[in-house]
């Protein structure tokens, strides 16, 4: 009973239907913790970490999958531990925190790779990729996405398939190819729809949105980020609900429509500055620092700027420091400070 309760909240969780999905994995640790199942009981804190790091509990989240890791270590269940693992690196990759990201998942990929796990494996590549794409290794990324995808349509995995297609799209997207990338976003959301996958389909939206905005198709962005949005509403995904309002908080920008990109800019750092999600709070305090320059309000520009650096350079965020840097520098040269200009000119070709 416990297991089949895991596994309908498994269902219910895909679907986006989280309440129905935590109700059964506490069932399942009732059971599981009444019978003294260890492996069940993993398994069901597994499950509720997941949960909660979709709402944006992250602490809790990181304190369930801790409770899961240190059962399974205890009794020797490499499979869990690849999963905790796993689930540990999604965590700290939404932190910020790479380096414990990639380590997390090196170990993952490494007991995949012993007990030749290959639906495992074709998730660790996934994850590995959008490491390296954040880092701006772009080679490495497109070797590991290409990895993932290889075994996944190999396995007939849909749900893999998906998540390596929307990864391969952002890294064609982020080179410039947006003829591929609008392929692979279109694959992705093709799958994620036939699964009802909710989370998958709100996700490629998203990128959709971005793809047609630099395009210039105002329109179809907009409808793609409103897609998006009423799906991370309805399923409280906070994460996804803060990329989704910094992404009409640009499009509106970009119309002139200022007074409503700040509320979605507002909105947005609210989200990740209570998830504590560095790397979102410093993409929109890049985004605030161009919005109060277009105002004209020059000490809180660089004050955003500056925050926006901060955290891009502690996290080693290649391409976030480039663009802030580079914006830092217009900033300085139109106030005639010229060897600050310099200063940041540099730091972006770095």
């Amino acid at each position: 009973m416990a297991r089949d309760y895991g596994n309908l909240g498994a269902i219910y969780q895909i679907r986006g239907e989280f309440q129905r999905a935590e109700d059964l994995c506490q069932k399942s640790l009732a059971i599981s913790e009444a019978l003294g199942h260890k492996e069940g009981m993993a398994s069901a804190y597994g499950n509720l970490g997941i949960l909660s790091a979709i709402r944006g509990e992250l602490e809790r989240a990181e304190v369930l999958y801790q409770k899961s890791l240190a059962i399974v270590e205890a009794i020797g269940h490499r499979e869990g531990m690849a999963d905790d693992y796993c689930n540990l690196g999604i965590l700290y990759q939404k932190r910020g925190e790479l380096e414990r990201a990639e380590e997390m998942y090196q170990k993952c990929l490494a007991i995949n790779e012993e007990l030749c796990h290959k639906e495992g494996m074709a998730r660790d590549y996934g994850n590995l990729g959008a490491i390296y794409q954040i880092r701006g290794e772009f080679q490495r990324a497109e070797d590991m996405c290409q990895k993932s995808i290889a075994i996944s349509e190999a396995l007939g995995h849909k749900e893999y398939m998906a998540s390596a297609y929307g990864n391969l799209g952002s890294l064609y997207h982020a080179n410039g190819d947006l003829k591929r990338s609008e392929m692979m976003y279109q694959k992705s959301l093709a799958i994620n729809e036939a699964l009802g996958r909710k989370e998958g389909m709100s996700n490629a939206y998203c990128n959709l949105g971005i793809l047609y905005h630099n395009r210039g198709d105002f329109e179809r962005s907009e409808v793609m980020y409103q897609n998006s949005l009423a799906i991370s509403e309805a399923l409280g995904h906070k994460e996804n609900i803060a990329s989704d309002y910094r992404n009409l908080g640009i499009l509106y920008q970009k119309r002139g429509e200022l007074a409503r990109a700040e509320v979605m800019y507002q909105k947005s750092l609210a989200i990740e500055e209570t998830l504590g999600h560095k790397q979102g709070m410093a993409s929109v305090y890049c985004n605030l620092g161009t919005l109060y320059n277009r105002y004209g309000e020059s000490e809180r520009a660089e004050e955003m700027y500056q925050k926006s650096l901060a955290i891009s350079e502690a996290l080693c965020l290649k391409d976030g420091m480039a663009v802030v840097c580079s914006n830092l520098a217009n900033f300085y040269r139109a106030r005639g400070k010229l060897e600050l200009a310099e200063e940041m000119h540099q730091k972006a070709l770095l």
